[in-house]
């Protein structure tokens, strides 16, 4: 791992990448996504991960954005990124994992290095408290635009995955990719622990358990519609799953009755089953369960070197225990901003350094959190983030459609789906089968796959804004 970590670095260096130049990596989980990650650190640049499943017009708004020096990705999406970046007119150098006879292959670059360079390699450093950006991991808001969360070298250090039960020298199974924070975090605990990263590329619930049963993991982090998913192929009775030590739940709301299968079924065998909540602008995660916890819902308390408050998200006066209010975290490792963006960076991030969750909530006289509903509008489904923005954009461009919102549905499995309230133009005859259709159009996972609904007119506001909470109501009746 660091022989091909740091000859990739050495390649880095002799194309003038250093400080503040962005390194960009489109990898699904694979052997070699480390070396991207690794490299860009030891060079003391920014690393800047991409999902690599990215629609041309997701792409084509990333790179005018980010405008990364290096890109490094696969065989399968080389070409689309490279397109991509000509119309966002980007001068930027491609290597791919794999083959290839137009840019050069990770590994022709680290062949290329001499040993004797690797062995004399020493690490860019920097000093604590130089505020130096690592990383930017890409978070969705509202506006549906992708916003560049930029986190500190510091952060990246200091970030201690306050979870006692993860193991040294054991297997972990984690299907977070580097997009994610917890994906980059977990991989860097791996290597802190001495530990074994089993990689598994896509999640199946029977194979995941066949994982942890052959290989006797130790420790695994599961969203919650992965949860779900294996709970309804009932795994628990079938698959000894007793080697895990630990089993954390995060990613978004979790359903509290499966959470309790697991527990019944896992606890007995001195498995952790642990719920969680974290934010990529939070720097990782900011409350965890422990054994002591006592509200199955709650997400526990908050991790040590990190405080949090409730405030009247309309007022911002501070809230006491069992008031429900904005979820607001203050922590050294949160994020420095959004990348380019002060003004977003100003909504989330107050005068004093608190930042604003979006997620509405409260704590109890015993330090417990619970987190009610999320204030912010993204649309978590299949663990892919949608942006109800951008789908209410693409509806609204079609000639049928005068008006349309777009919220979660809840959902036994996905835990929510987005779904569609359209009020068509006078005569039109679009369908919802058209409308699902064109959602998919900006990217699949925009797909609409909640369902259309038809309306004669949207709930609005005595401020001229869309009554959100009113149609999430409504969307309760086409709950699966």
């Amino acid at each position: 791992m660091k022989d091909l970590s740091v000859r990739c670095a050495l390649w880095l260096q002799k194309q003038g990448i250093g400080k503040d130049d962005i390194v960009a990596s489109s990898t699904p989980l694979m052997m070699h996504d480390f070396v991207p990650m690794l490299s860009t650190f030891y060079v003391g640049a920014v690393f800047n991960p991409w999902y690599d499943q990215y629609s041309a017009a997701e792409c084509r708004d990333l790179w005018a954005l980010m405008e990364p020096k290096i890109m490094i990705a696969t065989d399968k999406t080389i070409d689309l990124l490279a397109s991509t970046a000509k119309e966002a007119k980007v001068d930027c150098k491609f290597v791919v994992i794999g083959e290839s006879s137009k840019y050069p292959t990770l590994a022709q670059i680290m062949a290329e290095q001499s040993q004797e360079e690797v062995d004399a390699f020493v690490p860019v450093e920097y000093p604590m408290g130089s505020r130096q950006t690592a990383v930017v991991f890409f978070s969705s808001g509202t506006t549906g635009k992708q916003k560049g969360t930029m986190l500190t070298y510091e952060a990246m250090v200091n970030a201690r995955f306050k979870h006692k039960y993860m193991p040294r020298d054991a297997n972990y199974l984690f299907y977070s990719g580097k997009t994610w924070i917890t994906g980059t975090h977990f991989h860097l605990y791996t290597i802190r622990n001495n530990a074994t990263r089993l990689v598994a590329r896509e999640f199946e619930a029977e194979r995941a358990c066949e994982i942890i049963e052959k290989y006797r993991v130790r420790w695994t982090f599961l969203t919650p519609t992965y949860l779900t998913k294996m709970y309804k192929a009932d795994v628990l009775s079938r698959y000894d799953l007793s080697s895990l030590d630990a089993m954390l739940v995060g990613g978004s709301r979790c359903n509290s009755d499966v959470l309790v299968k697991f527990r019944e079924a896992l606890m007995p065998n001195g498995t952790i089953v642990s719920n969680s909540f974290g934010m990529t602008e939070l720097g990782g995660a900011g409350a965890m369960q422990t054994p002591d916890s006592k509200i199955v819902h709650s997400v526990g308390d908050i991790v040590e070197r990190v405080s949090m408050k409730v405030i009247d998200p309309e007022t911002d006066q501070q809230l006491g225990p069992d008031e429900e209010g904005e979820l607001c975290f203050m922590t050294e490792n949160r994020m420095t901003a959004y990348y380019k963006n002060p003004a977003a960076t100003k909504e989330v991030i107050d005068d004093d350094g608190w930042c604003r969750s979006g997620d509405l909530g409260y704590f109890t006289e015993d330090g417990e959190i619970v987190i009610t509903s999320r204030r912010k509008e993204v649309i978590i489904c299949q663990n892919d983030h949608v942006a109800p923005g951008i789908v209410e954009e693409i509806l609204l461009k079609h000639p049928g459609v005068a008006d349309a919102a777009v919220v979660p549905v809840p959902h036994s499995i996905d835990v929510e789906r987005p779904m569609a309230f359209v009020v068509k133009t006078p005569e039109s005859r679009v369908t919802a089968e058209e409308l699902i259709e064109l959602s998919a159009s900006y990217a699949t996972y925009y797909r609409l796959i909640g369902g259309v609904v038809f309306v004669e007119s949207l709930p609005y506001t005595s401020t001229g804004k869309i009554a959100l909470r009113k149609l999430k109501e409504m969307a309760l009746k086409y709950a699966q």
